[in-house]
């Protein structure tokens, strides 16, 4: 999020310590920024995600974004200053509560198919859901390379006793989550997965692993509906710091009661239904005035 001349040329941010704090252009407090290890992940293509995508917003008439202003009003009405044309919210396109078709609800990976978590990383976080001893759900895609028997930890005990189920295959996302046994997500804050678990009211524990995930929970943290779970330098995690987090949610009042608040937001089909019938109107008039 920035100026598209900024954007392209980094003149402002010259160094990866740049990108963990907020941007100066913010006009208000903030604390969406990047991790420090992921601020130092170089862009193998050579042309940055900010250059591509200051070409895209100077080429364009408009920009639609997949948010409401009760969510991050103040987010969109910079994004319209700094772009210097208008930004138009579409809503949160939220799922309907009813089950998914299958294509829909194709929940194959708890953090998504483009990370492939090290298998010592999938060790530490079994043990930590071991350790939290609340019963969970776990979707995870096998690391490549690694055989079945060798997935989990030796010694796990904890499915043994029924406190948990790890699903190697798909998993129907929506019926899991309307399930009136779940109370949190563990996840890596992708943002279709945010608005589906938020509107479920869910305690959101965050694990950002690529992309604008780690954007998205900084948001979600300054928003009070979840907690972001602490990195070592490199970016790697303990089982200890994800217990700890996950305890730290689920007992949490606060966070429990701003989901619930937000919940109502998100789950709002009449108010999103009102952003998407807004955007055609705008469509229709920007098609009488070309």
């Amino acid at each position: 999020m920035g100026p598209p001349d900024e954007l392209r040329w980094g003149r402002r941010r010259k160094t990866s310590e740049a990108f963990t704090v907020a941007p100066d252009w913010f006009t208000f407090h903030s604390l969406v920024a990047h991790r420090p290890d992921y601020a130092q992940v170089p862009d193998e293509s050579g042309k940055s995600s900010g250059q591509r995508l200051s070409r895209i917003i100077e080429a364009c008439e408009f920009v639609v974004i997949r948010s409401c202003k009760e969510f991050e009003g103040e987010y969109i009405n910079l994004l319209q200053k700094l772009y210097k044309r208008p930004v138009l919210p579409i809503g949160l396109l939220p799922p309907e509560r009813k089950t998914e078709n299958l294509v829909d609800s194709n929940w194959s990976n708890t953090f998504k198919c483009e990370y492939k978590m090290p298998i010592e990383q999938v060790h530490e976080l079994a043990y930590s859901l071991e350790l939290s001893g609340l019963d969970f759900i776990w979707v995870l895609r096998k690391p490549k390379g690694v055989d079945g028997p060798d997935l989990l930890p030796p010694n796990l005990e904890v499915c043994v006793f029924g406190k948990g189920v790890v699903r190697l295959v798909w998993a129907p996302q929506m019926e899991i989550l309307t399930h009136p046994s779940i109370g949190g997500c563990l996840f890596h804050s992708g943002w279709g997965s945010v608005i589906k678990s938020l509107g479920m009211g869910h305690l959101l524990i965050l694990m950002p692993m690529v992309a604008d995930q780690g954007l998205c929970a900084k948001l979600l943290v300054e928003k009070e509906v979840g907690y972001e779970v602490p990195r070592n330098e490199d970016g790697s995690f303990t089982r200890d710091m994800v217990t700890e987090s996950v305890k730290l949610v689920m007992e949490s009042q606060a966070i429990r009661d701003k989901a619930s608040q937000m919940s109502s937001v998100f789950c709002d089909q009449n108010l999103q239904e009102n952003y998407i019938s807004s955007f055609i109107s705008y469509l229709q008039r920007f098609k009488r005035s070309t």
